[in-house]
């Protein structure tokens, strides 16, 4: 296979050319097939954190990452299938087992991807449970007790709530100085420089912008 072939990959059964060096998950995107995600940036090395791109390796039934899955000639994947949804949910409750649900006074209540994926895998919350009321088989995660963390208010542009982050990493991975700071490192003397790419990557509420009209965000 010389450099510039192409490899044949079937995802739910639709046949499909890619490059060799990509994966899966690019491949979809090229060709315009959505796969849930919480922590993909095309800019970015992928952390595959979310897990919520999941899919089926058609030969095996092995459940795979589509960020981390490389392209190899006669790969054929599902998208949909019992034990992805399941994968799914069950990633989903993880994350939403510490998150604070507060959202119809959430800001990012229109926007936020977490709820809009845990709203089409029917993913609810009610006090301490986490429930699927249509897969009742799977298990019930219970909500973890995590301190309450008071809002870090410090930076004059942002403000960062820790009881709302996915743990997806992309503002660590995007900002070369997110992830050597700390909670309180994001007040107005560290290093950040209030450029706000971070608030762009942001799936939840958990780094929010201030006031939009006080500053103009800048591209990395």
């Amino acid at each position: 296979m010389t450099e510039n072939s192409f490899l044949r990959v079937t995802i739910d059964g639709q046949r499909l050319q890619g490059k060799p060096g990509m994966t899966l998950f690019e491949l979809a995107r090229e060709m315009g097939i959505s796969i849930p995600h919480l922590c993909h940036e095309d800019s970015l090395h992928q952390a595959g954190g979310c897990g919520l791109c999941i899919v089926e390796e058609e030969s095996t039934g092995r459940l795979v990452k589509a960020c981390a899955l490389p392209l190899r000639e006669g790969l054929a994947v599902r998208l949909k299938s019992p034990a992805v949804d399941d994968e799914r949910r069950a990633n989903l409750l993880r994350m939403l087992q510490r998150h604070r649900i507060e959202c119809a006074e959430c800001a990012k209540e229109k926007i936020c991807a977490l709820r809009r994926y845990a709203q089409d895998y029917k993913v609810e919350f009610a006090g301490e449970l986490a429930l699927l009321p249509e897969h009742p088989s799977l298990p019930l995660f219970p909500a973890v007790k995590v301190p309450t963390l008071p809002l870090n208010d410090d930076n004059p542009f942002f403000q960062r709530d820790e009881q709302k982050c996915t743990g997806c990493g992309s503002c660590e991975r995007l900002c070369p100085s997110f992830g050597r700071m700390s909670l309180a490192d994001t007040r107005g003397d560290s290093s950040c420089n209030h450029c706000g790419i971070c608030l762009n990557v942001c799936p939840t509420a958990a780094l929010l912008e201030k006031n939009p009209a006080s500053y103009a965000k800048k591209t990395p």
